[in-house]
């Protein structure tokens, strides 16, 4: 089938960056135009077929969204007289703490002493030795809820609760693993701990002088039924992992999978993030790495299709996400990898086939690169489904929606073009002349069935956005939510990111913006602060990331909440409050939004502790260097991958006290790294981190040509000047990490 007139006219609806259309190219539209309704009655049935199947998979990963989002939400429920997370974590040890949360896993019962992982939607607790009869053990499934009243200890590291009893509530909740394979090697890694989390892509290294793959043991001095230590790497670090035998017997899967394993194997796990003198998971899933990047043999990566002229053919792998229509023997599919995606238009395919495109089929794609008003597609073009090797489970990838909320208006945007995305909190405008909010085709010359037209603002842009009607017809859930909208509805939306002169999103959800972190009253959302002129009164509520410095009653810190940061400084606080901000803290924060060299910074501040917590993760926000969209993320945590560290002093040093050179150990630390060709310099603040850090050190041992993953805050100063907080060289090995267990008496299970 031919392209949708009413896509292909996005332009003509003008994006809040496209102020007008001109005739010719209204003619243009006109004349395509002609040509597809030709063709759209003879596919309309096809076309409905299609939209049905993709319909059917966007209302399940909705519905399934929706049950995760209620769990959660379940999952945060406290009654009366019991903490928070973020009160558990400030709690000192030894003091009593009461507990709600969920059973995850059980280690061992011994002697009416149970010893259990159990989480909730914030974070984890681990219970050793807690009073249990044998008959309540049984009881405690997976998922079940229980509330804990014991005393907060710590034992070489691991935080836990002791001496604890504890009665069965009703509820139910299971975590999901959460990946935290790049925190491996950074401080943030332990605002992890005993969370259910996984790793991903690990190699296996010999663990044994004589080569072997794991031992019976930390020393090797044990024998079958003990627990298993093995090594693997990331990066050029080497970690040791545990199954222990108490929580993993000898009978288990995960057992004997451990002991299969081979020095240079590459293997994905799952298990609960214990902690002695250092990180020290304990194992409960291993299973084969794959790796949705990998390419037969003359196929392209995604990097090396981008360089591709125009015209070139290209061969690439990857999975589709989305049908759009078939007709005449052609497809036109939204396909994606892990490093981007490719739109395949009309490409040669039979009805028989078309049906075997379900949402995840690896697909290999012979083709030309083609453009079309700024849509870079592949064209004809064939394709054969990737079968798995023998012996080896076929791979399946469907892509989870990334928010690009942030980068609407900006360069940094195309890089996404053609993936699955998401946009959130979007406020529903009139597009009609009669203030209606949606059309049927770009100039509201169709009827039902059409394409759908609608407009959407954020931050005091508008945009245009479609539902393509071969994408998502008019039985689906998205076309009757489009037409249901109303002027100032704030919703939440998926789609694909198609472009035609101009962003042009293809829609696929549409749901009422859910607030991920609700304000109290009088409380500013983060877009209204950012709305808010400079020297206004800001009241705002946020997250303590870190604590940067205290002195006469004065604190600066990090903050962050789901949707953006906000800068404190010189914020009124006690020492006695300062204490209390620990990472995660909860604060209500009433001042004056100001801005100093480009930072904006709220000042001449007070604040309020507040119930709740959150740690944010690092944003990689490696893409974004060099472009506009870079400052939307001021002060959030970051990450920076594959940098490159670079000489910055005369004489060839790596790193400067102060920017000029001209302190001495204890002030700031700058030093230069660059991407593709574009060098920038960093800084570790010596107040957020002094010299007795981690990541002072490592800067002060950064040699030219090593290639570094960095974390920290994006602040600003005449420009990008983040302060790093952690460094981790990923181009050679480091030392590597034993872990004992201690002597600590173990359980008999």
């Amino acid at each position: 089938m031919k392209k949708v007139v009413a896509l292909l006219m996005a332009a003509c609806c003008a994006f809040a960056f496209t102020p007008a259309v001109s005739g010719t190219a209204l003619a243009a539209e006109d004349e395509k135009a002609a040509v597809v309704e030709e063709t759209k009655a003879a596919d309309a049935a096809e076309a409905a077929k299609a939209a049905e199947e993709n319909a059917v998979n966007a209302e399940a990963e909705t519905a399934e969204a929706e049950k995760e989002e209620a769990k959660d939400a379940v999952a945060d429920e406290k009654s009366e007289g019991v903490m928070t997370y973020a009160q558990y974590l400030a709690a000192e040890l030894e003091d009593e703490v009461v507990i709600e949360a969920y059973v995850q896993a059980k280690q061992s019962w011994w002697d009416n002493k149970a010893t259990v992982y159990t989480q909730d939607a914030d974070g984890a607790y681990f219970l050793y030795n807690m009073a249990c009869s044998e008959e309540d053990y049984a009881k405690l499934l997976p998922g079940t809820k229980i509330k804990v009243t014991g005393y907060k200890s710590e034992w070489s590291g691991e935080v836990e609760i002791v001496d604890a009893t504890f009665e069965i509530l009703e509820g139910e909740y299971i975590a999901k693993p959460v990946d935290v394979t790049d925190l491996l090697g950074m401080d943030e890694l332990v605002e992890f701990q005993n969370q259910l989390v996984s790793f991903t892509g690990m190699t296996v290294e010999a663990i044994g002088e004589k080569g072997e793959a794991f031992l019976y043991n930390w020393d090797g001095s044990g024998t079958d039924g003990n627990d298993l230590y093995f090594k693997v790497s990331k990066d050029g670090a080497s970690y040791t992992f545990t199954v222990e035998s108490y929580l993993c017997d000898k009978s288990t899967d995960v057992y004997a999978a451990v002991k299969e394993l081979k020095v240079g194997d590459v293997i994905d796990m799952e298990g609960f993030l214990y902690w002695y003198e250092g990180v020290n998971p304990h194992i409960t899933k291993v299973a084969p790495h794959v790796d949705i990047n990998e390419k037969s043999e003359g196929v392209m990566t995604y990097a090396e299709y981008m360089k591709a002229e125009l015209e070139d053919e290209v061969v690439i792998e990857a999975y589709v996400q989305a049908k759009q229509s078939w007709w005449d023997n052609k497809a036109t599919v939204y396909t994606q990898d892990g490093d981007g995606a490719y739109f395949l238009y009309n490409m040669a395919c039979s009805e028989e086939d078309y049906a075997k495109l379900v949402p995840g089929t690896k697909i290999k794609v012979t083709g030309y690169k083609s453009e079309w008003s700024g849509e870079v597609e592949i064209v004809d073009a064939s394709f054969e489904i990737v079968e798995a090797e023998e012996g080896k489970e076929s791979v399946s990838y469907v892509a989870k929606p990334v928010d690009v909320t942030d980068l609407l208006g900006t360069e940094a945007l195309i890089k996404w073009q053609n993936r699955k995305v998401s946009f959130t909190g979007m406020t529903v405008e009139a597009i009609g002349e009669k203030g209606e909010t949606f059309l049927y085709n770009w100039d509201g010359s169709g009827t039902d069935g059409n394409d759908l037209y609608f407009k959407v603002g954020k931050a005091g842009a508008s945009y245009t956005f479609t539902v393509e009607s071969y994408l998502c017809d008019k039985t689906t859930d998205v076309y009757a939510a489009v037409k249901e909208l109303k002027v100032g509805d704030v919703v939440d939306l998926e789609g694909f990111l198609y472009w035609y002169e101009g962003v042009n999103p293809h829609i696929t959800a549409v749901a009422e913006h859910k607030e991920k972190d609700a304000k109290s009253e009088g409380a500013m959302t983060y877009d209204e602060y950012l709305a808010a002129e400079l020297e206004d009164e800001v009241v705002i509520e946020a997250y303590v990331q870190a604590k940067q410095s205290w002195w006469d009653n004065k604190a600066t810190v990090y903050t962050q909440d789901a949707d953006g940061a906000y800068f404190l400084y010189n914020m009124a606080c006690s020492e006695e409050d300062y204490a209390k901000l620990l990472p995660g803290t909860k604060i209500k924060v009433t001042g004056f939004k100001s801005e100093w060299s480009g930072e904006v910074e709220i000042v001449d501040a007070s604040f309020e502790i507040l119930e709740g917590h959150y740690v944010a993760r690092p944003e990689d926000v490696t893409a974004l260097l060099g472009t506009d969209a870079l400052v939307k993320k001021q002060n959030r945590k970051v990450s920076f991958k594959g940098m490159t560290v670079e000489a910055i002093g005369e004489k060839g040093e790596t790193f400067l006290y102060n920017w000029d050179g001209s302190g001495t150990d204890g002030n700031d630390l700058y030093f230069k790294v660059s991407k593709d060709g574009e060098t920038y310099t960093f800084t570790v603040e010596s107040y957020l981190c002094d010299n007795t850090t981690d990541v002072y050190a490592a800067v002060k041992a950064l040699e030219v040509g090593q290639t570094v993953d960095l974390t920290g805050y994006l602040y600003w100063y005449e420009g990008v000047n983040p302060h790093i907080t952690s460094v981790k060289v990923v181009e050679q090995k480091a030392a590597e990490t034993n872990v004992a267990d201690g002597g600590r008496i173990m359980m008999i299970p």
